[in-house]
């Protein structure tokens, strides 16, 4: 496995990222549902009615016929369908088929008697605010809104996606130097068997003290607990990188990484794009963005409310036996209109209103704020990853050349050993030495790579960098 394949599994596989694209899918959901804004509504109505009262002195003259009656007993039945649709500046408009049926002891006596009266319309009805609650930003701050936490969202999963690359990464080149020290461990241990042979021969030849046995075996106990714990540090490692793949533990034996193919160099980007490829950043101005909104939406509700209302109805009456309502109002003779304003204010002002513009402002202020920190810290941290890069590219530096000076001394005391000039505690010593200059260049070595996904993160690089092509967050 190698860093590239590593970041590029980690996308497909990883829990958390999984988690994250769920959220995204969540917050491009409620966006679809907000920008239901205008779909039409159909809408019906049925009711039944029933009225006992006195007849009025009006409805006494219009009837010779029953004037002696003074109680009016009717039934009724209304029915209504029709479509309501919201407009953009912030109206309501419905168009609606209506019939009323109605029959009484007055309709029974009349002459002819009617037992059944029809009363049929189409009416056309429009309400528009024309101050609180009017123009389409008004009414369009939820779509809007919730727009904006879509793309939030999609945000917060790139941030995500970052943060599990570099982790994931970071993890990979601790795994590789505990490797690569497990390795030079296991080298040792076996040079050091190797070295308890020969010593045991040139005893028994005379040329060394039998304390050399002891001393050596010594040194192969301890340098076997070494190759141990080294052991228990690489799997433990490895055991967190099949972790972070959602992948069995019984994988552990046959996985084996490769450092070798070092993470590739980007080019330099400039400050303000990296900082429009920075997630945080992004995220706190698309939530000021939601506050402008909604402070814009505050600020119309202080607004007295005056509304606009107009409706047109054509309508036709007709009875049981000749049923032509509905004729009557295809034929438009018998309009009926009203046009009118509703007019609302607060008897003591809108103390709410006011106070939630207010309190509106003040998250924008916090926003702006927010900005400045997240973008100076930016700049501070990128900063700050810039220096690491350089300072351990010079530590790398110079590791590589004291193990390059170790394996020298380690090469001439195993010649004067070989000789019999030269000491045993030594050359254990000059070999101990070479082990501990390697781990050191291998740790200095997985740091500078950790330093530069650190400034890929920084700038924004890090995925292009290894192969994985997300496009930025964006609307549908």
């Amino acid at each position: 496995m190698t860093p590239r394949t590593l970041a590029q599994a980690l996308t497909v596989r990883n829990l958390e990222l999984a988690y994250g694209r769920d959220s995204m899918a969540i917050g491009a959901s409620l966006a679809a549902a907000e920008a239901a804004l205008y779909e039409p509504v159909l809408f019906a109505s049925a009711k039944r009615t029933s009225i006992e009262r006195q007849r009025t002195t009006e409805e006494k003259s219009s009837n010779i016929f029953v004037q002696q009656d003074n109680k009016l007993d009717e039934d009724g039945r209304t029915v209504e369908a029709g479509v309501r649709q919201r407009v953009p500046l912030g109206g309501e408009l419905s168009v609606s088929a209506r019939q009323a049926q109605r029959s009484s002891n007055v309709l029974a006596k009349s002459a002819p008697p009617v037992s059944l009266e029809i009363n049929s319309g189409l009416v056309l009805s429009f309400k528009q605010p024309l101050w609180r609650g009017a123009g389409v930003g008004v009414t369009e701050t939820d779509k809007r809104v919730s727009e904006i936490e879509s793309l939030v969202t999609q945000w917060q999963y790139l941030q995500q996606l970052y943060k599990v690359l570099a982790e994931g990464l970071s993890l990979f080149w601790q795994a590789e130097v505990a490797s690569q020290a497990t390795r030079w461990r296991e080298q040792l241990l076996t040079s050091t068997t190797s070295l308890v042979q020969d010593a045991r021969v040139r005893v028994e030849a005379g040329k060394l003290a039998p304390r050399a046995n002891l001393e050596l075996a010594r040194v192969l106990l301890a340098r076997e607990a070494d190759l141990g714990r080294a052991v228990q540090t690489r799997d433990e490692l490895k055991l967190r990188l099949l972790s972070s793949l959602d992948l069995d533990a019984a994988l552990l034996p046959s996985l084996q990484l490769d450092g070798q193919n070092i993470s590739p160099q980007v080019a330099t980007v400039t400050v303000d794009e990296a900082l429009a490829l920075w997630s945080p950043y992004q995220v706190a101005m698309l939530r000021k963005r939601q506050g402008e909104l909604r402070l814009a939406f505050a600020s119309n509700q202080r607004r007295p409310a005056v509304d606009l209302v107009m409706s047109y109805t054509q309508g036709g009456l007709a009875n049981a036996r000749s049923r032509t309502a509905w004729s009557t109002v295809k034929d438009g003779e018998y309009p009926e209109w009203f046009v009118g304003l509703n007019i609302e204010l607060g008897a003591q002002g809108n103390r709410k209103a006011e106070s939630q513009m207010v309190a509106q402002a003040r998250r924008v202020e916090q926003s702006d704020t927010e900005i400045a920190a997240i973008r100076q810290a930016f700049l501070n941290d990128r900063r700050a990853k810039l220096m690491a890069r350089d300072q351990l590219l010079r530590e790398t530096d110079l590791t590589q050349q004291e193990v390059k000076t170790r394996q020298a001394l380690l090469d001439d005391e195993r010649q004067r050993f070989d000789a019999g000039l030269g000491l045993l505690g030594s050359l254990l010593q000059a070999e101990q030495d070479l082990l501990e200059s390697r781990i050191r260049a291998a740790d200095a070595q997985g740091r500078l790579e950790t330093a530069r996904l650190a400034l890929l993160l920084a700038d924004g690089t890090l995925l292009p960098a290894y192969g994985i092509d997300t496009p930025l967050p964006s609307l549908p």
